[in-house]
């Protein structure tokens, strides 16, 4: 058998033919439509499964937080009476605090005490913030708080003279010598005064 140039005596031959033919195979193998994601697999709806599994998972876990169960660590009846007193005791806490704070604000803020029941509609769309801070902004949109509003600073214009309200030396200098009859009008009534 005879060998071909450029082909190592003990390895396969592979002609130049099949080459040729895999090459045109893999071209024509191109899709011309783009391909959707999870469409190389196996199973085109694997990524189409992994979304609806995330969708669920979101939806569930949203259900689990709104439904909030109260896991309690009482086993007995005296742990789970007294657990209720406590957790009514911290809603008597809460409210106290309000109150006081509530009052207080009215005190500082005695607009508020004829707003009250536009306040409290107001303080409900603002539960994570201070109650100081809500009532501050529920009478500055209502155009009740009247604060000064610091501007920019007034601007100095540095050496300049102030300005007088007579005449300078040289004006009256320069009437006395032009306009004699005017100099001596304005001396009798006293408008030009001497420094």
């Amino acid at each position: 058998m005879e060998v071909p140039k450029g082909v190592l005596p003990d390895s396969p031959q592979v002609t130049v033919e099949e080459t040729i033919e895999e090459v045109i195979a893999q071209e024509e193998v191109k899709p011309t439509q783009p391909i959707e994601k999870g469409t190389k697999t196996p199973e085109a709806n694997l990524y189409a499964a992994l979304e609806e599994e995330r969708r669920k998972r979101k939806e569930l876990e949203a259900q689990l937080l709104s439904s909030e169960p109260q896991v309690s660590e009482a086993f007995s009846d005296e742990g789970k009476l007294l657990e209720k007193k406590i957790l009514q005791m911290n809603e008597e806490l809460k409210t106290l605090k309000n109150e006081r704070v509530l009052s207080s604000l009215h005190n500082q803020y005695p607009q508020l005490r004829d707003l009250s029941d536009e306040f409290n509609s107001f303080k409900s769309e603002f539960p994570a913030s201070k109650m100081e801070s809500v009532a501050k902004l529920f009478l500055l949109e209502k155009g009740l708080l009247d604060t000064p509003r610091k501007g920019l600073e007034k601007t100095t214009s540095g050496g300049q003279a102030p300005v007088s309200d007579g005449l300078t030396a040289e004006e009256i200098a320069d009437l006395r010598r032009n306009n004699h009859r005017k100099y001596s009008e304005m001396l009798l009534a006293g408008k030009i005064k001497f420094d």
